[in-house]
């Protein structure tokens, strides 16, 4: 991973200027720890990304990236593969959660973690099988359903990536 961003990243969770909310990059309630990501692609983007609100009724808002180009993206509850690249994360941390049919080019993923490596006194299991199988599970799991802190899962990502 990018060094530069990495310390952004882990600064920016542990600053306490966003809310923490789960299941969507950002709603009403604040931001998932990709959301927080998200959030500093377009700080680094301002002129081709952006949050939008889906419509007046709906809780969350959607993240938009590439928005002048003909590869636009957008997403509201999972990591565009555009934000992963430039966040510089290997590929062996990267799940793809969606790819092109045709091409098997990745459009969303999620960024895996060792579970075994997360606290001593706990272990965290992933609800996916193919990522249990190799002892990983997703920052998203560990923000939505393990439900740390962005406190603790910026150690994790100070430590692990």
């Amino acid at each position: 991973m990018n060094q530069q961003i990495k310390a952004r990243w882990v600064e920016a969770l542990r600053s306490g200027k966003y809310g923490q909310t789960s299941s969507y990059l950002s709603d009403s309630q604040g931001f998932c720890c990709l959301g927080v990501l998200c959030d500093l692609y377009i700080q680094d983007h301002p002129n081709t990304s952006e949050w939008r609100q889906y419509d007046e009724d709906s809780m969350f808002n959607i993240f938009a990236c590439n928005i002048n180009t003909d590869d636009r993206q957008s997403s509201h509850e999972i990591l565009p593969y555009t934000v992963a690249k430039w966040a510089g994360f290997s590929e062996e941390v990267i799940y793809p959660t969606s790819v092109k049919a045709l091409t098997n080019e990745i459009i969303n993923c999620d960024i895996t973690v060792r579970s075994n490596c997360i606290f001593d006194d706990e272990h965290f299991v992933s609800g996916r099988m193919e990522l249990r199988d190799k002892g990983k599970v997703s920052l998203a799991e560990l923000n939505d359903e393990h439900m740390l802190s962005f406190y603790a899962i910026a150690d994790i990502i100070e430590t692990q990536l």
